[in-house]
């Protein structure tokens, strides 16, 4: 997470320093001092812990410029979870938890292209296979303005497979498929799923208007490789006194239920190592020489707010969100604020570690089924 934020942290911090940027963040701040109610001390000067890559360091400043600081940071947060059992390996809440001790695995963020796996397993729930087509042609909607969803690189034209359609996050195809099965049979499969946000029917919920928590999403994704069974992170195996008698244990056979098909499942698994290996998450391979069997999912919210990667085992469930604490600071383009570019380095850099620690590899990746 150090190794590649302090990286992008610059870049952003670079973007803000543009003419453009500067009256963008100015706007953005006196907002913030005025909802605050901090507007007659923005010019009052403290010490404060200033939260660095570099290192933590104390600095003299002002109400209005440690406001800004403030707004620039990418936070971040990383979950690992065992997904049949839901056993939490690795929980990264926060870029630093003394500066800035909000627990971004619980925050609640715009879903973006990770919601998209939701409607795709509703569509197989209702008996479509991978290998049928959906029109990728321009389509305006009546009632919303005329608004038209549009795919990432604002092509249009032929058919897509739903398989890859999924594997390349293409908006339009999704879209589609979305008004052929029907709000209905999505909201059901995302309750199922075990999401807390209440959908609302609208169009643009296909392009992933709906929010959720790391936590939320590592949990739902863990279906697609347990069999279909929900499953709730923990942390503690179980307590002990010293002489050896239980006091509790973990347990999640009362809890768990079953929300998707064996078909489903192991199509989606399908699916999801074609967008590794040769859609959106083909960096994967291609940049970080990761080769361990995975599938996952890329996210990119509107405007790139919100950065979002999910990389699929039946060993292991990791999870990674990048965004700042306001919508409205972003990167300009998807060249550094996608999800391929943003939050998979972040799993990618992490994996690549225990590929080379051959014992580590084995312990938590298995093989996909054929």
């Amino acid at each position: 997470l150090q190794e590649h934020l302090s990286v992008m942290q610059k870049r952003l911090e670079e973007q803000y320093r543009t003419p453009e940027g500067r009256k963008i963040l100015d706007q953005i701040t006196d907002r913030e001092l005025r909802r605050l109610k901090l507007r007659k001390r923005e010019n009052e000067k403290n010490s404060q812990e200033i939260f660095d890559w570099s290192g933590p360091h104390t600095e003299v400043i002002s109400v209005r410029d440690s406001l800004k600081k403030s707004l620039l940071l990418l936070h971040a947060g990383v979950l690992a979870l065992d997904p049949h059992t839901g056993a939490v390996k690795a929980w990264i809440g926060g870029i630093d938890f003394r500066t800035q001790p909000y627990d971004q695995i619980l925050a609640r963020r715009q879903m973006a292209s990770t919601f998209k796996p939701v409607i795709y397993s509703a569509a197989l729930e209702d008996g479509m296979d991978p290998c049928e087509y959906l029109d990728n042609d321009s389509v305006n909607v009546e009632g919303f303005d005329d608004w038209s969803p549009e795919n990432y690189d604002r092509s249009y034209g032929g058919k897509y497979s739903l398989a890859g359609a999924l594997a390349h996050s293409m908006n339009v195809p999704t879209f589609n498929l979305f008004r052929m099965i029907g709000f209905e049979k999505v909201d059901s499969v995302w309750g199922l799923m075990g999401f807390s946000f209440k959908l609302d029917n609208t169009p643009s919920l296909a392009m992933g208007t709906a929010e959720a928590s790391i936590k939320e999403v590592a949990s739902a994704y863990s279906c697609f490789v347990n069999g279909g069974y929900t499953v709730k992170p923990y942390y503690i195996v179980s307590i002990k006194t010293a002489d050896g008698k239980t006091l509790y244990k973990n347990s999640q056979a009362d809890t768990t239920q079953r929300v998707l098909s064996d078909r489903t499942c192991y199509l989606m698994q399908a699916m999801l190592q074609k967008a590794v290996n040769e859609g959106t998450g083909a960096t994967m391979r291609s940049v970080y020489g990761v080769d361990l069997p995975l599938a996952g999912k890329t996210g990119t919210s509107q405007n790139y707010s919100d950065a979002w990667f999910t990389a699929i085992n039946p060993g292991l469930i990791m999870v990674s969100r990048v965004g700042a604490s306001t919508r409205e600071i972003h990167f300009n383009s998807g060249a550094n604020g996608s999800g391929s570019t943003l939050a998979l380095p972040i799993v990618a850099l992490t994996l690549r570690k225990v590929q080379q620690n051959p014992p580590l590899s084995e312990r938590f990746f298995m093989p996909f089924p054929d």
